[in-house]
């Protein structure tokens, strides 16, 4: 519970990928289904829950001591920025689904604040496919930030999504 180490010391695995998100997009049992069909496809793919107390993010303060224990497994970090796509809930202030959900309802899209807020949307596709080429990355130690490296503010999304639907803001 809430340890790298400690989650994986059983494991038999020839590298990791270790993937996290303070973005939720997909619930738990979700997850589980998407490594069942990578399973399926062909990669050895594995699913371990790491949960903590102390916050969603309070494990990676034991990277530098996982890496050590790993001596020579290459370790691949990903980081996934705002990912979006097919499914999303929305339940955890995800701006896009929320503002979609009520476009398609009728409904006025709220903004809080200014609306400047700006933030890196990327697609859950770009997702699999920049995750596959960390399985294949040569380099030990890896981390990788995936994203588009484009920023788009609260307005942008509120713009492209009002004309798009035809809805007042």
């Amino acid at each position: 519970k809430g340890n790298l180490s400690d989650a994986f010391k059983d494991s038999k695995v020839k590298f990791f990928i270790i993937s996290f998100t303070s973005d939720w997009l997909y619930p738990t049992s979700e997850n589980k289904e998407i490594v069942i069909a990578l399973n399926a496809a062909g990669p050895d793919v594995g699913f371990i829950e790491i949960t903590s107390d102390k916050g969603h993010d309070t494990f990676l303060l034991d990277v530098p001591d996982f890496l050590k224990s790993q001596k020579n497994l290459p370790i691949v970090i990903v980081r996934f920025f705002n990912t979006v796509g097919p499914r999303q809930l929305g339940e955890y202030g995800m701006v896009i689904p929320i503002f979609v959900r009520k476009a398609l309802l009728g409904d006025k899209l709220p903004v809080f604040g200014d609306g400047n807020q700006c933030r890196d949307f990327i697609n859950v596709e770009d997702i699999v496919q920049g995750t596959v080429k960390a399985m294949h990355a040569k380099e030990k130690g890896l981390v990788c930030n995936l994203g588009t490296g484009v920023g788009s503010t609260v307005n942008d999304i509120l713009s492209f999504l009002t004309d798009y639907f035809k809805v007042k803001p």
